[in-house]
């Protein structure tokens, strides 16, 4: 993916990008899976796991926890409490 908004770090935090226009159109139809809210042009999104199915999804960067074992974003409501209080 070679995406303007891409902000991808193999070492520490990983698929978090900022929404274009393009990535707002593809998204909002279904909105953010962890709140349900709309995106925003320039907001943090991250790819999260969740209590969904079929993997990651995007959601908003405020949603989402990191895992520093996994290298992986999660949703904060199906977290542990010791991932949901770091921050971004």
């Amino acid at each position: 993916m070679s995406r303007a908004g891409n902000m991808m770090n193999t070492k520490t935090r990983t698929h978090k990008m900022l929404i274009d226009l393009e990535m707002l159109n593809r998204l909002n139809s279904e909105g953010c899976a962890a709140c349900g809210g709309k995106f925003t042009l320039g907001e943090t999104v991250v790819a999260a796991n969740g209590s969904w199915e079929g993997g990651r999804r995007f959601i908003h960067e405020r949603e989402a926890a990191f895992d520093t074992v996994t290298a992986s974003y999660f949703e904060k409501s199906c977290c542990e409490p010791s991932l949901t209080d770091s921050s971004g």
